[in-house]
């Protein structure tokens, strides 16, 4: 029977604890507790350790990257001058025509013409590679 006023005496079923119990070689609780402290204390070193190398290896390798392009570009400076380079001799036969033209004396109207339109072409040539 049940009583109303009476406090029900349904007991109830025991939970199962999750607490690990403590190996044999420990003699007590606390030990094991101070021993996985040590191991979990030893892993934080270990893995702080492995972040200061990892962010050490990557500074190195930006510093490498940076290098890399600074050289790239010297690279493509050196290219360009000699390709410039390159360019302006074959140029300057060119040049030496024109200014050999110009230097012409007593010629026909017709030739004069001819002067005058390549002194235009000598001197926008001239300032084009002056630039």
């Amino acid at each position: 029977k049940i009583n109303p006023g009476q406090p029900s005496q349904v007991q109830q079923p025991q939970q199962k604890q999750n607490v690990q119990e403590a190996p044999k070689e420990f003699k007590k609780p606390l030990d094991y507790a101070h021993s996985i402290i040590d191991d979990l204390e030893s892993e934080i070193t270990d893995l702080l350790a492995d972040n200061v190398r990892l962010k050490n290896n990557r500074l190195e390798m930006l510093a490498e990257v940076e290098n890399i392009k600074k050289h790239l570009n010297q690279e493509q400076d050196h290219i360009k001058k000699f390709r410039s380079a390159a360019i302006c001799e074959k140029i300057l036969p060119i040049i030496d025509n024109f200014e050999r033209a110009l230097q012409l004396k007593n010629v026909s109207a017709d030739v004069h013409n001819f002067l005058m339109g390549f002194k235009m072409i000598y001197s926008t040539l001239k300032t084009s590679l002056s630039e």
